[in-house]
């Protein structure tokens, strides 16, 4: 594969996923909502990589009560979510954006489900 396209499938590859090959991006963390049975937390993180990206949706989970941050993600959708919704203890549905990808080596990731409507 010549470099330029190995350096433009980076630069999609990185459009999609909320991160920047040429610097930070912004994040902005939705209020966190509790899983029905209080043990997790999850939120809506946009991440804004300017004006040649467009925007990604990256959903954070960790143990209720625990401040959320980007390195709590477990899931990553292309475009502006709108909602979050848990659906069950284990469940949670987004509402907005294009599936993406699950982050596998989150330590939630084997307990909780992330999907679309």
């Amino acid at each position: 594969m010549p470099k330029r396209s190995i350096l433009i499938s980076a630069l999609l590859l990185g459009a999609c996923d909320g991160t920047s090959l040429f610097g930070e991006c912004g994040h902005d963390i939705k209020p966190a909502v509790t899983s029905p049975d209080g043990a997790f937390s999850a939120a809506i993180d946009i991440v804004n990589c300017g004006a040649t990206t467009g925007y990604a949706t990256w959903i954070l989970v960790d143990e209720a009560g625990a401040a959320l941050t980007p390195d709590d993600r477990i899931a990553v959708f292309d475009g502006e979510a709108k909602s979050l919704n848990w659906t069950s203890s284990r469940r949670l549905i987004v509402d907005g954006g294009i599936f993406f990808s699950l982050d596998e080596s989150h330590p939630q990731s084997d307990v909780i489900s992330v999907g679309s409507e």
